[in-house]
């Protein structure tokens, strides 16, 4: 299989930190094909629910980062290599919801990354659990579409989905009804805190995406008893539990700036339907 993607041509480079699902829907994309044939060529057989950010790295091995276009990925070898090593072990998890009988992948995602880039990308840092902000922004991140609450699943068929005037939808719009994901206002730290979040949850919040980040970047991977001895060792289990807690539409709900239409789909099914207040512990 290795040998197909060596044979790729006309195919877009992996960005930094980019998760295997966004490169699989540019590079279908890039060859005018659908997901499904653009696996079909590369000799891997898929079926739709399960979670092919890890399996593509399962089926291309530690050798997928080193052909120079797939760079970008490296992250995505090693935490997807942690994700296997741990197991439900783990406190870092992958992002899954349930739907109906099935438990299906997701990511969150930062709408200004998405208005802001150049080139449209999902990083895989949004496939986990605990990446509850953007650093660069400083906003929490989107659980789900603005405009049917559905999260964001990937990969995306982009030759087959077209939108207003038979334009091909990006990885920037909502795959299920076709919403733009980059123009919803995002909820700052600042104002999350206005609602409930303590500077102690932004301290944990900071910790564990630098655990995270560095995950990514050197492919070393703490074990639970380090994690037990030195972030929630630190601010305590409690402290930890409450960031599981974090969701930005009930943020904005506190804020006061909840849009109507939202009222029909006030929460993702697998998000957490509060946020911490600020007397609990």
């Amino acid at each position: 299989m290795l040998i197909k993607l060596h044979q790729l041509t006309n195919v877009p480079a992996a960005m930094p930190d980019e998760s295997p699902t966004s490169w699989l829907s540019r590079a279908a994309l890039h060859q005018g094909v659908g997901i499904t044939e653009f696996l079909r060529f590369l000799g891997v057989r898929y079926f739709s629910g399960g979670d092919l950010d890890l399996e593509f790295v399962d089926w291309f091995g530690q050798h997928l980062a080193s052909l120079p276009a797939l760079a970008g990925l490296r992250a995505a070898v090693h935490m997807a290599g942690f994700a296997r090593r741990a197991g439900s072990s783990s406190v870092l998890r992958p992002l899954y919801e349930r739907a109906g009988t099935r438990t299906l992948p997701f990511s969150r995602f930062c709408a200004p990354c998405l208005h802001d880039a150049t080139t449209l990308y999902f990083p895989v840092h949004w496939r986990f659990d605990e990446w509850r902000y953007c650093p660069a922004h400083d906003c929490l991140l989107e659980d789900a579409c603005p405009n049917c609450s559905i999260p964001a699943r990937l990969p995306v068929g982009l030759f087959s989905k077209q939108g207003a005037g038979g334009r091909h939808i990006s990885l920037a719009h909502c795959r299920s009804c076709g919403a733009s994901l980059m123009n919803l206002p995002p909820v700052t730290l600042r104002q999350a805190k206005q609602v409930g979040l303590l500077d102690e949850d932004v301290q944990i919040l900071v910790a564990v995406q630098g655990l995270i980040g560095n995950l990514a970047r050197t492919g070393h991977s703490c074990t639970d008893l380090d994690w037990a001895t030195g972030v929630v060792g630190t601010h305590g289990t409690s402290r930890f539990s409450r960031i599981k807690m974090i969701c930005v539409n009930e943020a904005r709900r506190r804020l006061g700036v909840w849009r109507d239409h939202q009222q029909r789909f006030p929460f993702p099914v697998a998000m957490p339907m509060s946020l911490p207040s600020s007397t609990s512990e």
